[in-house]
Formats: C-alpha cells, structure tokens, sequence
C-alpha cells in the first residue's frame, strides 16, 4: 500500500521564505519542504516541535488542512443556492 499525505502545514516567514511540513498516513513520518528539508519519523509529536522551532525563528502557519479528507467532498451543497428551497416542485 502506498502512503499519502494525512495533513499538511504551510509556514511563511516574514522575509517571503516558506516552509512547508507534511504528515503522512503512515502516521509517523513527516516531511519538511524548504527549511532545510528535514525528514522525521515522529508524527504529530514531531509535527508539533517543528512548528515550535519554526515559530521562534519567525515564521506563522498561513494555512494546514488535511489532504485527503473524505468529509471535506462529502458536502455538496453550492453556498450560492438558497436554503429555503421547498423539497420537491409543488403540483
């Protein structure tokens, strides 16, 4: 079986630098793009103490969000659609 990304942090520092720091499914590895590239297998715990260290040397978390999410498509209702639609076309 293959292994995905679980859920994915995305940190920017102030002088335009970007990290960003993956989770895996496998729940315990964890990669970093930029920063120095560091790869980990420690899973949430490591998650966390990376994004420590990364916030004393400045960066912020712009955005995290897991990846592959089945509730995240299970929502398919369009937010421009009213909600006080009737049910089914009166006759």
């Amino acid at each position: 079986m293959t292994d995905h990304i679980q859920h994915t942090w995305n940190l920017t520092h102030p002088t335009g630098d970007r990290v960003t720091i993956d989770l895996w499914t496998d729940g315990y590895s964890v990669r970093v793009d930029g920063g120095g590239g560091e790869s980990t297998e420690g899973g949430r715990q490591d998650v966390e103490k990376l994004l420590e260290r990364y916030a004393l040397r400045g960066y912020w978390v712009e955005s995290d969000y897991p990846v592959n999410d089945p509730t995240a498509h299970d929502d398919d209702t369009d937010p421009d659609e009213p909600t006080d639609k009737p049910d089914a076309c009166p006759e």
